[in-house]
């Protein structure tokens, strides 16, 4: 008995195997690039969630006002509701307006907002080796740098000569009392550098050498 080959029906079936495979790649690439695309939009909300989260908005209701005394019960409340609280820092003509927290160290406030809340914009916090009433001859507060005018992103704007000088004054809260700032001085520092962020040694000769420094990079 003779059995002659197919060749139609071997091509026909060859044919169908590739086209499922090639439907199956086409399935397989729409649901890669549809994964990218929700991975990225989701990137893209996690990030402006962020930056919302930074927004001074958010605390302006504890803000503490000048000779207002009633409204100061905002503040006090912010305090209640958490006992780091210390403070709240306004640099005039920026988004530089938020509370000042403290921790037991300088990890906690990275990534908590003023209300003890996880937050991957952190807050405004004074330097753990700091007294918490600003009596040190020298204060550190730290901050993340930060786009849209969030946390202390407006401090690059110090960089420019006229902004510095048009935007020289700012407000300390503490103690139930409003203190004056000055910018003095603006400079970039690496965040290893001991002679900035040294808060131990107040001696007369750090602090000479500390002005000379500020003088000489700013």
């Amino acid at each position: 008995m003779i059995r002659f080959r197919d060749d139609d029906g071997m091509k026909n079936a060859g044919y169908r195997v590739l086209s499922a495979l090639s439907r199956g790649l086409d399935f397989l690439f729409i649901l890669f690039f549809v994964g990218l695309f929700a991975i990225g939009l989701y990137g893209y909300w996690d990030i402006e969630s962020v930056f919302d989260q930074a927004e001074g908005k958010h605390f302006a209701s504890y803000k503490p006002e000048t000779g207002q005394k009633d409204l100061q019960m905002g503040f006090e409340e912010l305090k209640k509701r958490n006992p780091d609280t210390v403070g709240w820092l306004e640099v005039y003509g920026t988004s530089i307006d938020y509370p000042v927290m403290q921790a037991a160290d300088n990890h906690k406030y990275l990534t908590t907002d003023a209300l003890g809340r996880y937050s991957g914009s952190g807050s405004i916090f004074l330097d753990a080796a700091n007294k918490s009433d600003f009596s040190d001859r020298k204060l550190v507060i730290h901050g993340h740098h930060m786009a849209h005018h969030a946390m202390f992103g407006d401090l690059d704007d110090f960089s420019d000569a006229r902004f510095f000088a048009n935007h020289p004054y700012g407000d300390l809260y503490f103690s139930g009392r409003h203190h004056g700032l000055r910018v003095l001085a603006y400079l970039r520092v690496l965040g290893d550098d001991r002679l900035i962020y040294q808060i131990s040694d107040e001696s007369q000769e750090a602090w000479r050498n500390l002005l000379a420094y500020l003088q000489k990079r700013s």
